[in-house]
This record gives structure tokens, sequence and C-alpha cells, in this order.
């Protein structure tokens, strides 16, 4: 596990593709990093609905780490004890959400603060890069939901 992490921060850091993304497409690889990160500490669900589309390396690099991403966060900041990841292909769109139970935040809180919370803001930029949209929905007690959805565009497929 500290071999895979200490891998994945270099290629994060790079921002250079990723082994989990070698041949297979985005469910696949997410099934792949949500087992990798939870490694049973956490039960993580991963639902897919709607026909699987071959999508770009980069979109899928992308959504890969904004997944990572919102995985991370669940376990290391808000205690979750359980997170469900769903994608969902749609016609026009693709829509990415990572659900937990934690403990949750103020998201008036973050708002507030100019500085720091990079992950929120890294994620918010890696959806801006494929031309989708992220929001975060946050409570204190209530847990968290990061979604991202996304146009499927000619661009988006490989």
């Amino acid at each position: 596990m500290v071999s895979f992490t200490r891998r994945e921060v270099q290629h994060v850091v790079w921002d250079i593709g990723t082994p989990l993304l070698n041949g297979v497409e985005l469910p696949d690889a997410l099934r792949k990093m949500a087992t990798m990160l939870a490694s049973g500490a956490v039960p993580l669900e991963l639902i897919v609905s709607g026909p699987a589309i071959a999508l770009s390396s980069t979109y899928k690099h992308h959504l890969l780490r904004i997944t990572q991403e919102a995985i991370n966060n669940a376990i290391r900041h808000a205690s979750a004890k359980r997170i469900q990841i769903t994608l969902t292909y749609e016609e026009r769109n693709i829509t990415l959400k990572v659900s937990d139970d934690g403990v949750g935040f103020s998201m008036v809180e973050v708002a507030d603060h100019e500085f720091g919370h990079f992950g929120l803001r890294g994620m918010h930029e890696r959806a801006v890069k494929f031309g989708g949209a992220l929001s975060v929905m946050s409570m204190p007690g209530g847990g968290t939901t990061v979604q991202v959805v996304a146009p499927l565009n000619p661009q988006s497929f490989s």
C-alpha cells in the first residue's frame, strides 16, 4: 500500500498517466483504485450505469484523479465508514459522484478561506480541463458528495 501510494503521488506530482488506466476503461480503473485505496479499511461500492463509452486517456486520467482525491479526503479527513462511487454514462454527459458518510464540513467555512483546500481546488481545476462542472455538497455530520458532470463530445473519445 505504501509503495502504491508513493508511486501514485509521483504520478500526480508530474501529472503523468497511471498504470491503473493501461489498457482498461474507466470503470475497471476505478475498481482497481478503490481496492488499493480502501485496502479493506473502508467499504467502497462502485455503481456503473449506462453502457460504458471509451473515453480519451486525458478524460479518464482527470476523472480518476478527481475520484482518488475524493476517496482520500473521505478516508483521511472525514472518518468515513462507507464510500460510494457512482459513474453514469448518459447520451450527452458522464456523471461521476463520490459520496461518503463521514463527518462532513461547513461549505461556508471552506468558501471563506482564501488559502488551503488544495484538494478541492485541484478537483475543480481538473473538471474544468475537460469541460466539466464540479460540485461539492457537505454539511457537518452529514457526509460529503463530490460530483462531476461533464459533456461527452468528440474530444472525449479515444
